[in-house]
Formats: C-alpha cells, structure tokens, sequence
C-alpha cells in the first residue's frame, strides 16, 4: 500500500526559487497571474470585435425584382408558403400486426392563393392524407425510398384537390412507426 502525507502547512511558504530570497517572489507571482489575465481578455474581446464584424460585412444577395431574375414561382429553390398540419395518427394497412404511423407533415405550396384554397378546403385534404396513410403497409413506410414514394403520393393526391396552384413539397416533420 500506499500513503500520501499531506503537506505541511509551510510547505508553499518553503518553496524558494534560484536566485529568490522570498521578498519579491510573491510580487512575482502577481504580476504573472495579472499579465495572464489581461492577456486573456484582450483575446476574447478581439474575437468578440473582429468575429461580429465579419458577420455584419456579410453581403446578401440582390432580390430577384432588382437583379432581373425569375421570380419565386419559377424559381424551384425559393421556398413557397408552407401550411403546417396538426400531426396524423393512423393505423397501417397491415393486418399481421398491429401498428401505427404518426407523421408531422409541412406543406408547401407555390403562392399565397393556393394557401387560401387549402385553408378552405382543410377537412378534404385531411381525410385525403389520412385515407392514403392509412393504406400503407409497414414496409411501405421503411427507408428513404419509402418516404419518398409517400412524399410524391401525399403530393399528387393534395393537387387532386386543390384547383388553384399546386403543392410544390411535402416535408416530414415527425415520422415514427410503432
């Protein structure tokens, strides 16, 4: 076994270093302690300064009316009006078990008419997306494959049933199978 004795209560006092006759080395030790801190918060307030500063040069890009491009509609990476749906709770179309898909789903559509359509039409496009996911099997549901046939399934059949515009996305905000 080991032991460890702790030091004596002198032993910091003890300690001399080459050359020191213990009068200015206590005066030694602060100077290095203040150094060290004034160092440190030059630092941080020159990352602080220069960090900011870079942020705010940032230039943003022009808007499409200024720069003469196509507008939001044409253009497929502007995002359109999105219409969050309260989340679905449906039982799978598989009769060997018992499970359920609960799914948060996005909507994105191309303009602000489409959004007011939808929003009429709430209570069709509800029963829409819950007959088509509850039609689903557990397999249907599984990989990337799986979402994205549901994604292009959810989309066609919203467009059925909106006659103004058109559904650009769909995004899943929560997807769980149990």
């Amino acid at each position: 076994m080991i032991f460890l004795a702790a030091p004596d209560d002198n032993f910091v006092e003890n300690i001399k270093f080459e050359g020191d006759d213990n009068k200015g080395g206590s005066k030694l030790v602060i100077i290095i302690m203040v150094l060290n801190t004034l160092i440190v918060i030059g630092a941080l307030v020159y990352f602080i300064v220069f960090y900011q500063g870079a942020v705010v040069q940032v230039k943003t890009a022009p808007d499409a009316a200024e720069s003469g491009e196509q507008k939001a509609e044409d253009n497929p990476s502007k995002m359109g009006v999105v219409i969050e749906m309260e989340p679905f709770v449906v039982n799978l179309n598989d009769p060997s078990s018992a499970k359920y898909l609960r799914v948060g789903i996005t909507i994105e559509v191309d303009d602000s008419v489409t959004e007011a359509e939808m929003l009429e039409k709430k209570v069709k496009i509800k029963d829409t997306i819950l007959t088509f996911l509850s039609s689903l099997s557990v397999a249907d549901t599984v990989g990337l494959e799986g979402k994205a046939s549901i994604k292009e399934g959810l989309i066609n059949r919203i467009n059925n049933v909106v006659a103004k515009g058109k559904v650009k996305n769909v995004y899943f905000t929560e997807f769980v199978v149990q």
